[in-house]
């Protein structure tokens, strides 16, 4: 079944080409395939189109990679900031039971300037 010359029926894969022309045939579809691209109307046919499209796939997933792993540190870092700011207010509960101090109002100027925060 040939699927207009392309893909695995292309020159190069059924031995007409030279031996490096299959392997970069095959990176460009496992590179194709694995990155999701997909083969569409515009398609690699030479060498040079097929390595540059690899390369371009390659780059893109690095891209893709530092954009999400930059969110999630991102993300991660507010949840620690948060469990921070809950420790330090569980220390300072602790140590009003410990005094038998009674606990500071929510509206104090303490509370209201940031100084002490409850998770609000």
């Amino acid at each position: 079944m040939a699927f207009g010359g392309w893909g695995w029926q292309c020159n190069a894969v059924r031995g007409k080409g030279l031996e490096m022309d299959k392997y970069i045939a095959s990176l460009y579809w496992a590179f194709t395939t694995m990155t999701t691209v997909g083969y569409g109307d515009i398609r690699a046919v030479t060498r040079m189109e097929r390595l540059f499209a690899c390369l371009g796939m390659l780059m893109g997933g690095f891209a893709f990679a530092i954009i999400f792993s930059g969110m999630a540190d991102a993300l991660t870092s507010m949840d620690i900031v948060a469990q921070k700011r809950a420790r330090k207010l569980e220390l300072l509960k602790t140590f009003l039971n410990v005094r038998s101090l009674t606990p500071l109002p929510s509206h104090t100027p303490l509370w209201d300037h940031g100084v002490i925060s409850g998770g609000r």
